[in-house]
């Protein structure tokens, strides 16, 4: 017969067991949206606890904690005593159900959405952590500890499954683009693919807009520049009879624009602006230069934006090694072929030294991306005045700049999907420029910009500060590099946990004629 105290062991043991998988499931479902926001790359959830870890205290804390933790267990299971190891599984699962803290759990701008490869990814972490849980027991951990155990790890767990899962999702994303191929062959519109640090997608629209009615055209939708992207774009919105089709090409890293275009092959290849966006991931600007440059390697012409010299170069080195390679020089300088001179009421287009039309300088509208777009049209055959004809069209792209003054007299500038220093000073400058009433930045800083990522940030509110504009810094994220610039700058600025508390703020502080720049919004799942 067994004792009450076994009974009663036995039953919190396995309330424990219970709780256990609770606590796992919710943290998992926590690091699931996370690795869905992060377009599944691997080691994405490593970037972004560790993002969480090194700006908030407290998760620096719990993250020693879960250290601690698994070395109660390790120690209780060495010396077979239980104490360690409870102690150490209480800490496990407590840190584990609420690390990161202030990481949501449900997601306020986009909740998680349990679509056919999120549920394969969690199907194959949960065969993982089986899997590591019959381990552990097996070397002697108590079956109410295997959870805590598991639970210490979940992060990696979660990398395991995301690296498991690329070659199934490579086949199948394989099966889509060989019907996306196999239509583009069909139809066999003339290809212009658009790619650079910034610029891309206003770029890419610019094009289409600049062709108007002359020409059957189709763009890839929004951001839709990775493999998955362009496989929709060629089987969702790749109509019969298309003549042109503009695409956007984006990169995680090199080798992934070069293999889009394999299989794409673009006639003409875009490259608008080199920046230290991906500095994170590729490691140096010369990496970013030959990722981007695999976009011209095939096409039978390359326009490219000189008035930078990592393009101008790019352009000059191109020339060498293909001379039969058409090179469409786009810049601010007269000898160049597309020349956009900007002053403060137009943009003059000039094509092979002459002037041929002009645009209005509004929001969103800048020389890099005009200049390229004319050029990827004379690229294809345009006639001059074809595309002159519609210069009056050209308009930037929602949250890119936009400007909107509300009843209440306020100017907004609504540059939400800006996240580079050139275009982020841009938005200053415009700003600054706003009437004599207040003027307010709000913006969470830049991401994805490696070992420069804090001095852009502070250079950045050090810039906004100098001209008299009041910086309100978003979230944890670049949080000390903000405050630090305008502190440099001599003008103090404000802390807010997130937009929504700023917007709640300056709803009731700003009045008729004061102007609010919002530049760059980053996902919730950023501290």
């Amino acid at each position: 017969m067994t004792a009450p105290d076994d009974v009663v062991s036995q039953v919190a043991m396995g309330a424990m067991v219970v709780v256990g998988i609770a606590i796992i499931a919710v943290a998992w479902a926590r690091w699931a949206r996370v690795a869905q926001r992060e377009h599944y790359h691997p080691r994405s959830l490593t970037r972004i606890a560790r993002l969480w870890i090194r700006t908030r205290r407290v998760n620096r804390l719990l993250a020693v904690a879960l250290v601690i933790a698994i070395a109660l267990i390790v120690i209780g299971v060495t010396i077979g005593h239980p104490t360690p190891t409870l102690v150490g599984s209480l800490v496990a699962l407590g840190a584990t159900a609420v690390f990161p803290w202030r990481l949501p759990q449900r997601g306020r701008d986009r909740p998680l959405a349990w679509t056919r490869r999120l549920c394969t990814l969690s199907a194959v972490a949960a065969l993982l952590s089986a899997t590591l849980g019959v381990a552990l027991f097996a070397v002697s951990v108590p079956v109410w500890a295997v959870p805590a155990a598991i639970a210490v790890v979940l992060i990696a767990i979660g990398e395991a499954a995301l690296m498991v899962t690329v070659p199934l999702e490579d086949r199948l994303a394989g099966r889509h683009q060989r019907r996306a191929e196999q239509r583009l062959r069909r139809v066999d519109p003339t290809v212009i693919a658009v790619t650079g640090s910034w610029g891309k997608t206003t770029t890419k629209n610019h094009i289409r807009q600049l062709i108007g009615d002359t020409t059957t055209a189709a763009i890839s939708p929004a951001s839709f520049n990775n493999r998955g992207g362009l496989s929709r774009t060629m089987n969702e919105h790749l109509a019969d009879g298309t003549e042109v089709l503009v695409v956007e090409m984006g990169m995680y890293g090199p080798g992934e624009i070069r293999a889009m275009c394999e299989w794409v092959q673009p006639q003409v290849g875009v490259i608008t602006a080199i920046g230290p966006m991906h500095l994170e991931r590729v490691g140096s600007i010369e990496g970013i230069i030959a990722a981007k440059s695999e976009i011209i390697e095939r096409t039978t012409c390359a326009v490219l934006w000189v008035a930078q010299p990592e393009l101008a170069r790019v352009a000059a080195e191109s020339e060498s090694l293909r001379p039969d390679q058409r090179i469409i020089r786009c810049g601010t300088s007269t000898a160049d072929d597309v020349c956009v001179v900007s002053d403060d009421d137009a943009h003059r287009i000039l094509i092979a030294g002459r002037e041929v039309g002009r645009t209005e300088t509004s929001p969103g509208l800048h020389p890099a991306n005009i200049g390229c777009a004319v050029g990827a049209l004379i690229a294809i055959g345009f006639e001059t005045e074809a595309i002159v004809r519609h210069l009056g069209s050209l308009h930037a792209p929602d949250h890119r700049a936009t400007v909107q003054t509300t009843p209440s007299g306020v100017v907004v500038i609504d540059d939400t999907f800006n996240s580079n220093p050139v275009g982020a000073r841009r938005a200053i400058e415009r700003l600054s420029a706003l009437g004599s009433g207040r003027r307010v930045v709000v913006s969470p800083g830049m991401m994805e910009l490696g070992d420069v990522q804090f001095r852009e940030n502070l250079e950045f509110a050090r810039f906004a500060a100098q001209r008299g504009v009041d910086v309100i810094v978003v979230g944890h994220t670049n949080r000390d590099a903000l405050l630090a610039g305008a502190r440099e700058a001599g003008r103090p600025a404000l802390w807010v946990p997130s937009r929504e508390a700023a917007r709640t703020m300056l709803a009731t502080d700003l009045r008729s004629g004061d102007a609010v720049l919002w530049e760059n919004d980053l996902p919730d799942h950023y501290p």
